[in-house]
């Protein structure tokens, strides 16, 4: 695991802290270094920093060996005497949390303890559909794209989502009793994805008892019949060309997540325009990029630009939560109240505003019920 870690208090332009903590504290240990670290952490063991203002001390700690889990900081004030025991302040980092319900990883374990949480927030607004609804929805799509002789493009990030809608999809074609289903292409164009399903398929381990029951019955997941993978440019073109004339239903998974560049672009320039195709969005899409741009004006057939030129939005517009890497707001909180010594200060970071004052409102309705002390702010 590779993380940078940003400074927490407000910088100068000169990049000194504004505010300037008290001298050997935790914090002036935390702003002198300016949480500016990288290293790999990925055995679970706790592992001291060398650099170290005033005799501070601190260890930088993956808080569960397997499962996707937070990183812990623990920062001490150096050497102490008995007249002058030592003090620690632990900052947890949340990272992207993604849902406790995927079957190909394990849930996110809560730290036991926080007194700093630096957490995401980009959903702190929202509930993602459940599993059952998501996996409805994505059928919907694909039934409406084989009636009509389409393709079904999604956008999707090489890591994770990829993995799991190709886990979905396996089993809507293993449930399916239509003979259509049977011979719709599955196709993967990116190879920075066919290649993190590979090494999705090496941690089979690390699957949970769902997905090792699909093993156990022979199903393969992340490797079945009607995957395709698409390697070289130009057998991406071919692909295109090929989807667009002759009208062989199929679904296209394709980076980049929010259309902003990538093979996906090529497939929307020539299917958004084309009403038996279907264009759905399974993460979030960030303000200003294409992405968001179709997904708030293609419901209305709009247009967007892309790669210099205006494409009329014809085909049908989704938007699927659940499959994204960023946990929901009901998920956000269970992990704050799964932390048993409960964090004192929370920084809510990585987030629209709207979505950091609906988080920071349930969290503060939740401490005032339960008669906690939290301090929640926005990270700059």
């Amino acid at each position: 695991m590779t993380m940078q870690m940003q400074p927490s208090l407000p910088r100068s332009p000169q990049g000194d802290a504004a505010v300037q903590p008290p001298p050997g504290s935790p914090r002036a240990f935390a702003t002198a270094s300016g949480l500016a670290m990288t290293g790999s952490r990925d055995d679970g063991v706790t592992h001291p920093v060398t650099a170290s203002p005033e005799g501070a001390r601190q260890s930088i700690q993956r808080l569960d060996r397997h499962a996707p889990s937070p990183l812990a900081m623990t920062a001490g004030d150096g050497p102490h005497d008995a007249a002058t025991p030592p003090t620690t302040t632990r900052i947890v980092f949340s990272g992207d949390l993604g849902a406790p319900n995927s079957p190909l990883l394990p849930a996110p374990n809560p730290p036991e303890r926080a007194d700093i949480l630096i957490l995401e927030s980009t959903f702190g607004d929202r509930v993602h559909e459940d599993r059952g609804t998501r996996q409805a929805r994505l059928k919907a799509a694909i039934d409406h794209a084989l009636e009509n002789n389409g393709t079904v493009v999604i956008p999707a990030f090489s890591i994770g989502r990829t993995q799991e809608l190709l886990y979905e999809l396996e089993d809507l074609i293993h449930q399916a009793t239509d003979p259509h289903w049977q011979d719709l292409e599955i196709i993967v164009d990116s190879p920075l994805a066919a290649r993190f399903t590979e090494a999705y398929r090496d941690l089979k381990p690390y699957w949970d008892l769902e997905a090792r029951e699909r093993l156990d019955h022979g199903r393969h997941p992340l490797a079945f019949e009607n995957l395709y993978t698409v390697d070289s440019h130009e057998e991406h073109l071919q692909t295109v060309d090929y989807l667009a004339r002759t009208g062989r239903p199929a679904v296209v998974i394709a980076a980049s997540g929010m259309a902003a560049g990538g093979r996906v672009v090529n497939y929307l320039k020539r299917m958004l325009g084309d009403e038996r195709h279907d264009v759905l969005f399974v993460g979030y899409q960030a303000e200003g990029t294409p992405g968001r741009a179709i997904q708030r004006h293609g419901p209305r057939g709009g247009w967007v630009q892309l790669d210099g030129e205006r494409i009329d939005i014809r085909a049908r517009i989704h938007t699927i939560g659940g499959y994204s890497a960023h946990a929901d707001q009901s998920d956000l909180l269970a992990f704050i109240q799964g932390i048993p010594q409960a964090p004192k200060e929370i920084r809510l970071i990585h987030g629209e505003r709207d979505a950091r004052e609906a988080l920071k409102a349930e969290i503060e309705t939740w401490a005032q019920s339960t008669g906690h002390t939290v301090e929640v702010t926005f990270a700059t």
